[in-house]
């Protein structure tokens, strides 16, 4: 444990033994049954509790607290809700980052549920909501091939519904043209999965450029790879056996593949 942790939790500590010593809130004439005035603003007496935890910690913390339940009073009211939603906002701010208000929100919220706060413990949940799964990455080429004067880097290839994407660069030393076939009399570009089953493109992209008929030319600059996909339609699987993708100058020249072997989606 830190040096600052420490401070933050023997400080907790004290709050705690006072407040359960017999400094509880109590009610105020300008606030409703169940309320108290926090500077004006009638608050719970566990979000109260939760606000004076915080400013025992940090004065400039607290003061932040204190202003951002004071706004939202002018525009929200004094509802649980509002309260919810300012302390959720807070909470984010700071627990984003490993600055020693961190520490002290989420100790003010354990504290605070101490006082049995149903409200901040629903909060603080929906909050710690788990991350979304992080999908794998996509900047880094899992093969690469050479094929004629063309370069292609395969990034991967993506399940999306019943579609797959496969993503690609291809880069020409000296620059010049480059035609990614889909289905053309001179070739196309392909999958094969379970057990020997293909499927042939529906759509080829590179650059700003896309079809879905026979191919696309684009004008490669010199050492440049340049940002591609390929789409297959109608597909669902956890792995490709293959993936070929068809290449040339012009259309009219036989396609020369770029072929990728054993690609986890």
């Amino acid at each position: 444990m830190s040096i600052s942790r420490m401070v933050v939790s023997t400080f907790l500590l004290l709050v705690t033994s006072v407040l359960l010593g017999g400094c509880s809130l109590t009610p105020s004439k300008k606030c409703s049954e169940g309320r108290t005035d926090v500077d004006g603003i009638c608050v719970s007496y566990e979000q109260a509790d939760f606000i004076s935890c915080a400013n025992s910690q940090s004065i400039e913390l607290g003061k932040e607290i204190k202003n951002s339940f004071k706004a939202s009073a002018g525009h929200l009211g004094t509802k649980v809700d509002a309260e919810k939603q300012v302390i959720e906002e807070v909470y984010k701010k700071y627990t984003a980052t490993d600055d020693i208000k961190k520490v002290v929100i989420e100790k003010c919220l354990e504290f605070a549920r101490l006082l049995n706060d149903k409200s901040s413990e629903n909060l603080t949940k929906k909050s710690e909501a788990k991350p979304k799964q992080k999908k794998s990455d996509l900047t880094t080429p899992i093969q690469k091939v050479y094929v004629g004067q063309y370069s292609v880097d395969l990034y991967g290839c993506r399940q999306f519904d019943d579609s797959i994407k496969c993503f690609f660069t291809v880069m020409k030393e000296e620059g010049g043209n480059v035609f990614i076939h889909r289905a053309s009399k001179r070739g196309t570009s392909t999958i094969y999965y379970d057990n020997g089953e293909s499927k042939v493109a529906h759509k080829v992209r590179i650059a700003n450029s896309e079809t879905i008929r026979s191919g696309v030319k684009f004008r490669l600059p010199p050492k440049i790879p340049i940002k591609s996909y390929v789409e297959f339609r109608g597909v669902k699987t956890v792995s490709l056996q293959l993936l070929e993708i068809g290449v040339n100058i012009n259309e009219y020249r036989k396609a020369q593949y770029a072929r990728f072997e054993n690609i986890k989606l």
